[in-house]
């Protein structure tokens, strides 16, 4: 049996699923939800239908129909990673030209959580957990978190979707 590459196809397949969510992510942004934690869990629904889609193309279009759980884990986590840096990059724009305000506002919701769910707080413990969102607000720091994270979160996609994506050879040789 030939084996083709399938590089380029999950390359494209990441580059959609990544435009896509970033799509979302802006019509989030335009209709002021962005903020929002549990609306922003539709932008995974789109990460998975990304990956399961590639996988299942990738399996039918280039594997001739076979594709071990292995390759399909590998194939999906790879999809996801690409999409991954697709919407690292957005994250880096959206806070320095799209919102830069958001750093502002993720600093000033993050202080009245913190003194919601603490309110004997201490200035000083205060003033060391803002600091430490303002390092991770920093666009560089987010857009390389936001890679990290999806990334995590693509793996364990990818055992998840590979468990039904895969299809053993049930040839006889």
């Amino acid at each position: 049996m030939e084996r083709k590459s399938t590089f380029g196809h999950i390359v494209l397949f990441g580059l959609i699923t990544g435009i896509l969510m970033v799509l979302l992510s802006l019509v989030f942004y335009l209709m002021d939800l962005e903020q929002k934690s549990w609306i922003n869990m539709f932008i995974y629904v789109i990460l998975i239908i990304g990956m399961s889609w590639g996988m299942i193309n990738i399996r039918e279009n280039r594997l001739n129909g076979v594709m071990s759980y292995g390759k399909a884990v590998g194939t999906g986590f790879w999809i996801g990673f690409v999409a991954a840096i697709v919407v690292a990059v957005y994250t880096y724009y959206y806070m320095t030209d799209i919102n830069p305000e958001a750093v502002k506002q993720a600093l000033e919701e993050a202080e009245n959580n913190i003194i919601e769910n603490k309110p004997d707080i201490s200035d000083e413990d205060l003033d060391k957990m803002l600091e430490m969102v303002r390092v991770f607000g920093k666009p560089s720091i987010s857009a390389i978190a936001q890679v990290f994270t999806n990334s995590i979160i693509s793996i364990i996609l990818a055992l998840i979707i590979a468990i039904f994506a895969k299809r053993e050879d049930r040839t006889i040789a």
